[in-house]
């Protein structure tokens, strides 16, 4: 799933471009790269409540992170994504 904004909160709000169909409990890797501004490399981590089909909350804290933002040039443009771990089956794949 594609991310279109992350939070900067100590349980921050992660936004998907499409309905990414997570539950709370489920396990996911958040891949953010410093062309957002914001740093999260493969960061593991639980979702806590699912507001809506396009948003989750989870347990990584980015309090200390800048604010997530789109690349400032087409060509620096790498998507960010978050990739299941634990539901329907085990998963740690990672698009690269």
């Amino acid at each position: 799933q594609l991310i279109s904004d992350v939070t900067v909160s100590k349980e921050p709000t992660v936004t998907t471009t499409a309905d990414h169909g997570y539950s709370v409990g489920q396990v996911v890797r958040l891949h953010v790269d410093k062309n957002h501004d914001m740093v999260i490399n493969g960061q593991v981590t639980t979702i806590l409540t699912v507001p809506s089909t396009t948003t989750f909350t989870c347990d990584y804290d980015t309090s200390r992170e800048a604010a997530f933002s789109a690349p400032s040039s087409p060509e620096r443009w790498t998507e960010a994504h978050v990739v299941p771990i634990t539901g329907v089956e085990d998963n740690d794949a990672s698009v690269v």
